[in-house]
């Protein structure tokens, strides 16, 4: 996975309006194991991996946090461990 892959599936993560609870994220079970066998994924299940992993519950209607530290390391481990499917 690319930079520009990983914003487009961030983008999508960011946006509210999207929704991503049906999308299968089950492939990325384990991902940051070294045993770790890489996949193909969907933007949208990248998307919703962000959202499962990286945003905190918002304590207000419509805030999101996202945790930085989560994110850079989701980047860095989808950068060999997927492959988006175009």
């Amino acid at each position: 996975m690319n930079t520009k892959e990983f914003q487009a599936a961030f983008a999508i993560a960011d946006n509210p309006d999207n929704e991503l609870h049906n999308e299968d994220i089950d492939i990325f079970h384990g991902i940051a194991l070294p045993g770790f066998q890489p996949v193909v994924a969907t933007v949208r299940q990248v998307a919703s991996m962000l959202r499962w992993q990286a945003l905190f519950i918002a304590t207000k209607p419509g805030e999101t946090k996202w945790d930085t530290q989560e994110l850079t390391e989701l980047k860095r481990l989808f950068k060999t461990r997927i492959t988006v499917l175009q």
